[in-house]
């Protein structure tokens, strides 16, 4: 009676493993599919926060870089890591927000306690004056929604391949 418990513990263990594993196949696939799609800065606000940061994480990837999360950055949200040696910031704020200071030094003092020297800030709006002249003053690159749609643009391709999917 205790072998077929344990049978069926491992059949089901295999199973979920299983599952687990076509789920983010479906995943990596719509995220593809998603960075394909974009065809203008709406179709950035309108994803959800955590596809747009896998975009986001994906479009630096094709343009070859090594990418990797951080459960933590800043101000607590999560955030990218670019070959180990950059921070990415990721706000979804929408078009007419202009991102304050507040945020940067935040994002800044984190690296900074990381021992991490370059950033990049991302957000759909764009940035003030004084945001600005922090970040350049800090070596953090700051990144619009326009900018960032033509980075998007940059990386995208017309055919589907699994084996990058795999590789991705």
């Amino acid at each position: 009676m205790l072998m077929m418990y344990f049978v069926l513990f491992l059949f089901c263990f295999i199973l979920y493993k299983i599952v687990c594993l076509i789920s983010s196949i479906i995943y990596k696939i719509k995220i593809n599919m998603l960075l394909d799609s974009i065809t203008c800065k709406k179709d950035l606000l309108y994803m959800h926060t955590h596809d747009f940061e896998n975009v986001i994480a994906l479009m630096f990837k094709r343009r070859g870089s090594k990418v990797a999360f951080s459960d933590t950055f800043g101000d607590g949200d999560r955030g990218i890591i670019i070959d180990d040696m950059k921070y990415v910031q990721v706000k979804k704020y929408p078009f007419h927000h202009v991102m304050d200071i507040e945020h940067t030094k935040k994002f800044n003092k984190c690296m900074t306690s990381d021992g991490i020297y370059r950033g990049i800030m991302i957000s759909l709006g764009g940035f003030k004056q004084n945001t600005q002249k922090f970040c350049h003053t800090h070596v953090i690159e700051c990144i619009d929604g326009n900018t960032l749609l033509a980075m998007c643009k940059e990386v995208q391709t017309s055919q589907f391949s699994l084996a990058r999917l795999i590789q991705d």
